[in-house]
């Protein structure tokens, strides 16, 4: 196997079944495994998914819950509409800890933009100096929680997901996805456009988290508990 399909591989490009965990680069992968405590909260109303979200950060942050459909009027939703992406993350910037999360968009088929979706994701719950889950689609415009995962550096300012950790308000909570599943068409990538709201500090990481913003990048040393953070 030579460099360049590894690079590609290891992202878990949707390109046929080419999912991986086992990509080994330069002597074997780094893995690491971050569980953030994200408790779940399952949505009260048929479109109340992104209030249920956000009630999930606000246990997350150790911040007083508010009720969903409370949290619904205070992004400018309702029960009977739902909240728009940028109503969802305008209300995790001003009713969480989160500050400058921004809605982010790519195009499943673009192999860029899908290793920047994925990069993302795991920059800021596995890999960032400040842990924090990302609020991705995980239906046809129905958003969750991501909230941990297992991935590994493959190399070439590239990372990739081994497994997930997601909380669907409407379904529950799922441990341990693998990446076939996560980015296959049941979950994160079942749809042309997608979609998910991240953190500022990695909302411009670039395309492939190149040198520059890698240099910020703190690995958990195994040791410690980072309240509000669970280590597993």
């Amino acid at each position: 196997m030579n460099l360049l399909r590894v690079s590609f591989v290891g992202l878990g490009v949707l390109m046929g079944s080419a999912f991986t965990c086992d990509i080994r680069v330069g002597g074997g992968p780094s893995t690491q495994t971050y569980v953030l405590g994200v408790p779940y909260r399952a949505q009260e109303c048929t479109l109340c998914c992104g209030a249920a979200t956000i009630q999930m950060l606000q246990a997350y942050c150790q911040w007083p819950e508010m009720p969903q459909v409370q949290i619904l009027q205070a992004i400018g939703g309702s029960p009977a509409t739902g909240a728009s992406w940028d109503q969802i993350a305008n209300g995790m910037n001003a009713l969480t800890c989160y500050e400058g999360a921004v809605v982010k968009y790519y195009y499943r088929d673009d192999p860029n933009q899908l290793a920047l979706a994925v990069t993302e994701q795991i920059a800021s719950v596995v890999w960032g100096g400040v842990h924090l889950p990302v609020l991705p689609q995980v239906s046809f415009n129905h958003v969750g929680v991501l909230f941990g995962g297992t991935a590994h550096d493959c190399g070439f300012a590239q990372y990739c997901w081994d497994s997930v950790a997601v909380h669907d308000p409407a379904r529950g909570t799922f441990l341990d996805l693998s990446a076939t599943e996560w980015l296959g068409s049941s979950w994160f990538g079942q749809s042309q456009t997608l979609i998910q709201i991240v953190p500022a500090t990695v909302s411009n990481a670039g395309p492939l988290l190149l040198s520059e913003y890698r240099s910020n990048v703190r690995i958990w040393d195994g040791e410690g508990f980072e309240p509000p953070f669970e280590n597993l």
